[in-house]
């Protein structure tokens, strides 16, 4: 049972991580930007009952990304570690497990659900505080964060704060245990090497784990 909540509180890390994302059609004039940053790098690490580090890469304005994930989380005593690369493509999403060598590809439900949300509107920032909005989510005064303004929102004992749609800080309280990720570094608008969006060599692709993100 301890197991199954510790995957649990990883795999709501992971895609709290991932942030919002919006499409619009190819055809469409205007070209979707899922951040408002053509690309960059951030560097995050856990703290609370989480430590590890992360590290977001993202080009063609987060429309491209990858997140490399080396986590431990502890519960009730037992510690669950996880070594993932996330790679993000447009609408396909690869989860990988580093130690195991295995992986999966999907549509990512997050995506298809904001899809649904407001297919008409193409505008990230409004189609994300409807969101948080309907979730029950409170938007907070503007915090600065890394030398960056950055929007606050709570929402399910959540705090989240995001820099032009970049994810900078995420607290979560769950059953009382605090988890932070806190982003230390942050550049932007730099060359990104295509090498950091490529499925490494040595990969077996598997069915979808249960959880999405575990792998035996």
């Amino acid at each position: 049972m301890n197991n199954i909540l510790t995957r649990g509180i990883i795999s709501l890390i992971i895609i709290l991580s991932l942030g919002l994302v919006s499409f619009v059609s190819e055809d469409d004039q205007d070209y979707c930007k899922r951040y408002h940053v053509k690309s960059g790098v951030v560097k995050y690490k856990y703290e609370g009952k989480a430590s590890g580090i992360k590290e977001l890469y993202f080009d063609n304005w987060g429309m491209i990304e990858s997140q490399f994930d080396k986590m431990t989380v502890e519960v009730f005593g037992m510690k669950q570690k996880t070594n993932n690369l996330i790679i993000l493509h447009e609408k396909e999403i690869s989860v990988i497990n580093l130690d195991t060598k295995k992986a999966y590809k999907s549509e990512s439900k997050e995506i298809l659900s904001l899809l649904k949300f407001d297919p008409n509107e193409k505008d990230l920032v409004k189609v994300a505080e409807e969101m948080m909005k309907k979730a029950g989510g409170k938007k907070q005064a503007n915090e600065m964060f890394l030398g960056k303004d950055c929007d606050v929102w709570k929402v399910d004992g959540v705090k989240h704060l995001s820099w032009k749609g970049i994810p900078l800080k995420i607290e979560m309280t769950m059953m009382g245990m605090e988890i932070k990720m806190i982003a230390t570094e942050i550049n932007t608008d730099i060359e990104i090497p295509e090498s950091k969006f490529k499925i490494p060599q040595g990969i077996t692709f598997v069915e979808k784990p249960e959880d999405g993100f575990t792998f035996e």
